[in-house]
Formats: C-alpha cells, structure tokens, sequence
C-alpha cells in the first residue's frame, strides 16, 4: 500500500510491466505526495541547507535557551533554572474520526501519559486531566501551567486551572454563547496545547 513518499517502490514499473500499469503508478504517486505534504498549497522551497540548520541548530538553541532561562525569585539571592516539566498537544479528533489530523489524538507530547476528558469525578466535556509520566520535582504547587485552547469553530474558550499536583493538572473549560451570551460547558471535545513550567535551586 502506498500512503507515503517512503512507501513508493523505485523499482516499480519495470521496463516489462504493461503500459496501462502507468496509471495506477500516477495514482499512487499523487496519493503519496498529498498524504505527505497535507497542508502544501504553494510550492515549497525550503531547501536541505535550511532543514538541516534548524533541526541541529535553531530548535536544539531554543530548547538550550528555554531549559537554561535564569528564574526571578524577587531578591536575586537564589539563582533558579527554569525547565518545562511536560507539554503536549491534543487534538480533539480521535484517530479513527475523519479529519484527525496524523497523531491524533497526542500528536506531540513530553512527559504527558495521557489526557482524560472528561476528568475524573466530572461530567460532560467542561473538564479535563493531563497525567505526567514522571512527577514535578521539588513539588510545591506553585510551577506554571498554560492552556491553549484551538476553538476551531471561531468559539471564544477559557480555561481555569483548579488543581495542580505532582502527577497532573485539572482544568474546566467554558465556552461562550453567542445566542444568550453567557458563558457554559462545551458540548464536545476541545483541542488545545499545553505546557507546564517550573523551577529547580541550584545547588
């Protein structure tokens, strides 16, 4: 089957395979690059040089850059080292719904083990669980979170943080009505990204 560009067999056709087979190798090549290349609609012009800066260079300072961040602690007697705890993002379709986009529904995740909607002990879909793999060091209740919610439907969302612990975060989520302007519980899953940040004392 040939989903991908990597998928495609470069020994195919052979010199003796039937011309009528060369329609089907079209097909196949054309399905390949869409699944590839989803979100292409102008032509792209990245080239190898650039790819490769990026991916040894650009992201490997930016992950330096994050992790090394010098923290305030009001006096400036403690030096302090930010480091982002977890993160992940979640998208509200599951793989096996049409239009999930690849990875779904974690298609990137650090130190997240999973995401539970509703949370446990709610109802509905105005809640939501992300579980850590490994627990926040130093624990004091008092790391970052940020929630980013994708309101692909141009619906206005927020969201309130009501429990932060070692293991996860729980937050409810409220979307606002138009119709009677207030504010209520979705009434379906919502996709958004996540990070939590916190700090570590030099020793």
């Amino acid at each position: 089957m040939t989903d991908y560009v990597q998928d495609l067999d470069k020994t195919s056709p052979t010199e003796f395979d039937p011309v009528a087979d060369g329609a089907r190798e079209i097909r196949d090549i054309k399905t390949a690059l869409r699944n590839t290349f989803p979100y292409a609609n102008s032509a792209l012009d990245v080239s190898n040089e650039s790819i490769n800066i990026l991916l040894n260079e650009t992201i490997p300072y930016i992950l330096d850059a994050l992790n090394n961040a010098p923290g305030g602690d009001g006096g400036g007697s403690t030096p302090q080292k930010q480091i982002i705890v977890a993160s992940c993002k979640y998208n509200a379709l599951d793989a096996s719904e049409e239009g999930a986009p690849e990875g779904s529904p974690l298609p990137y995740t650090n130190n997240v083990a999973s995401v539970e909607i509703p949370a446990p002990g709610a109802a509905g879909f105005g809640s939501c669980r992300v579980n850590f793999y490994k627990p926040v060091p130093q624990f004091d209740r008092h790391y970052a979170c940020l929630v980013q919610p994708y309101a692909t439907t141009n619906q206005h969302v927020i969201a309130t943080v009501t429990d932060q612990q070692d293991r996860f975060v729980e937050w409810t989520w409220l979307v606002y009505d138009g119709n009677d302007n207030t504010w209520k519980a979705p009434t379906g899953k919502i996709g958004f990204s996540f990070m939590a940040v916190d700090y570590e004392q030099s020793r």
